[in-house]
């Protein structure tokens, strides 16, 4: 497993991003973990977003979850799945590349890295279901 770490101590936050399958420099399984820490980074009371991510081509799947840790207890809760089958002439996403995740956790540490792929997310999401009202919408005259 390799682990690109970032630790923002002015906003109490970790960002992490795991990598823990690769094949032909395509990541096939990684983890996206961003934790926020209210009592100050040295302290295990923190809340925890763990996106738990797999490609099998052309299908990217993400469960998200929600974990919290303090001294009163700890849990976890699964707050959303969801799956994405790629169109036939998709390229592979660019945060799935290696080489190219590297460079963007080199260049621009992982705080960023992570915006960048959540907003990949929200782009495709957002894409997906406008192209489905769309379609939705020609079926019915619209």
């Amino acid at each position: 497993m390799l682990e690109f770490f970032e630790e923002i101590e002015e906003e109490k936050m970790i960002y992490r991003i795991n990598i823990e399958n690769i094949e032909d420099g395509i990541i096939k399984k990684m983890k996206i973990i961003t934790s926020y820490h209210p009592l100050g980074l040295m302290y295990g009371n923190r809340i925890e977003y763990l996106y738990d991510i797999s490609f099998e081509p052309p299908t990217i799947t993400i469960n998200v979850y929600r974990r919290n840790y303090s001294w009163n207890g700890t849990g976890a809760k699964k707050i959303i799945k969801f799956s994405v089958e790629l169109p036939d002439d998709y390229e592979t996403p660019w945060w799935l590349d290696f080489n190219e995740l590297k460079d963007a956790v080199e260049t621009q540490k992982a705080k960023e890295t992570v915006k960048w792929i959540f907003d990949y997310l929200k782009d495709l999401l957002s894409w997906i279901s406008s192209e489905y009202l769309n379609l939705q919408e020609d079926e019915e005259g619209g």
